[in-house]
Formats: C-alpha cells, structure tokens, sequence
C-alpha cells in the first residue's frame, strides 16, 4: 500500500489527469445551458426580424413557445454535427487526413452559405457576404497551399507542408485547443450554426412574407408582429409594398374589438430615409 502510493503515475494516467485540468462542459453545466442557448437563439431571431422592418428591439418578448422552436433547432443542429462528425470517421482510412481536416474548416460556412443562398434566393445582396468568406476561405485552405509551396511535388504533400506550419505557429485558436475537450469546440460549432441560421431565417421571414393581418381599426395597418398581448402596426402602402416606421402598439386588453382580416399584401420593406412629418428635418424642408 505504501509502496504503491510513492509509484510514479503510468502514461495512461497522466493523460487522464491532464484532460481532467482541462477546460470543459460537464454534463450537468451542459444541460443547464440549454434554456439560455435557447433563449439566445430565439432573440437571434426576433432580433434579426425586427431589424428588417426597423421595429424597435425594446418591444420583443420571447415566449415559451419561441424557446421551444430554438430547442428544436439546437436539437436537429446537434444531431446534423454528430451525423456527420460520424460519416467522417468512415473516410479516415481512404481519404487523406489533410484533406478530411481542411474539409472540416469549411464545413460551417458551407453550411451557412447554403442555407443563406435557399433563404434569400433572388435577393443575391443578402448571401454575398457568405458566399464571400466561404470562397475566401476555402481559397486560403486548398489553393493557397499551391502557391505558398509550390517547390514541393503533390497537392497532398502541398497541403501537408501548409498544415505543418500552420502548427508551428502557435496563436490563440491553438492555445484553446489545448485547454479545453473535444466536445466543447463541437458544442460551440453547433452553437455558431444555430445562431447564424436563426439570423437568416428571421430576416428572411421578413423579406419574402407576403401574407399578413391587416387591420382597420380605425385606420388600416398591417400587423407585423404579436409579442404576447401587443399587437405590432404599422402604416403600408399597397401600391410599392412600403411601410413607416411609425409603429402602433395595440394591446389586447385595453381594446374592446379589432377588426382584422388576413390577406395576401405582397413583400413589405421599410421606406429608405423615412423622417416623421413632426421631426425637426422635416418641417425645416418645408
């Protein structure tokens, strides 16, 4: 017994002890988290809506029903990540590690560019961004490589020379590789994902919506949005599908009767360098 607690600890057990003094996610730390990445991402959402149509971000509540529908969302974007981190897997042993490994880098924006490219379609403004860091970036991964050593035969011994200096230069992406498990960098992957395919899909919901409440009560405005009992309005146009910022909050339980119809009203967007008829600027133009 003695003798066994003055024995120098095996390799095996020193590589436990060192993940251990890692930083990273413990089950219970995990689950907790949940709700709020939950919360977060249906902010994301309501926040990236309200932009388009300029709605104040003070007037967003979220429900319990929108914290449900981010669960669902993190659930599918966690299920997709370990599918796939498994369909790799199989492949370790035909495709070369390099290329396995620069594929994985790109695979988020690959992810988001695909998404923002069938969410916005025509609108081609809204996925360039994407589509621009995800040709740079895979440009810096699988061709840049050619040009930085192009004395060295083979694409994949190019690829294998850019990877072992990429290692020796150590900057901050590696020092947290080193501090924390595996898991973690999987867990804030997914969590990326999910924020950034609820900012798409909020601004997209806004931009290709055609069908909204309209309102006549006393004057007809269309309803953009319902946080609990407030009804969100505001004044259209039907002729160039452009509303004012002049938001109308109507509550539910300080109105006795609305008058509402749903119809098919077109695309809205925000009138451009819109000014209130009693702003300043305004009535010193006229």
């Amino acid at each position: 017994m003695y003798g066994r607690q003055n024995e120098k600890p095996s390799g095996n057990e020193t590589k436990q002890n060192s993940a251990r003094k890692k930083l990273g996610l413990t089950e219970g730390l995990l689950i907790a988290s949940i709700p709020v990445c939950a919360y977060g991402v249906a902010l994301t959402f309501e926040m990236s809506y309200c932009w388009y149509f300029g709605i104040p971000f003070q007037l967003i509540e979220i429900s319990m029903v929108d914290i449900a529908k981010a669960l669902g969302l993190l659930t599918f974007i966690g299920f997709f990540v370990f599918v796939f981190i498994d369909l790799i897997s199989f492949f370790k042993d035909i495709i070369p590690f390099t290329l396995i490994r620069n594929f994985i880098k790109v695979v988020p924006l690959l992810i988001m560019t695909g998404i923002a490219i069938f969410c916005f379609r025509e609108a081609w403004e809204e996925w360039a961004p994407f589509a621009s860091i995800f040709i740079l970036f895979a440009a810096f991964n699988f061709l840049l490589p050619v040009v930085s050593h192009r004395k060295i035969k083979g694409y994949i011994n190019k690829l294998n020379a850019a990877d072992e200096l990429d290692d020796s230069v150590k900057n901050l992406s590696d020092w947290l590789s080193t501090q924390v498990r595996p898991h973690v960098n999987i867990v804030i992957a997914s969590l990326f994902i999910a924020f950034t395919v609820s900012y798409i899909a909020g601004r997209a919901f806004a931009m290709r919506n055609t069908y909204f409440i309209v309102i006549n009560n006393p004057e007809e405005k269309v309803l953009l949005r319902i946080y609990e009992d407030k009804f969100i309005c505001a004044e259209f146009n039907r002729t160039d599908g452009t509303i004012k910022n002049d938001f109308t909050v109507i509550k539910l339980s300080d109105s006795r009767e609305i008058a509402y119809h749903w119809e098919t009203v077109g695309k809205l967007k925000l009138i451009k360098h819109y000014q209130h008829p009693r702003s300043k600027k305004y009535k010193n133009k006229n």
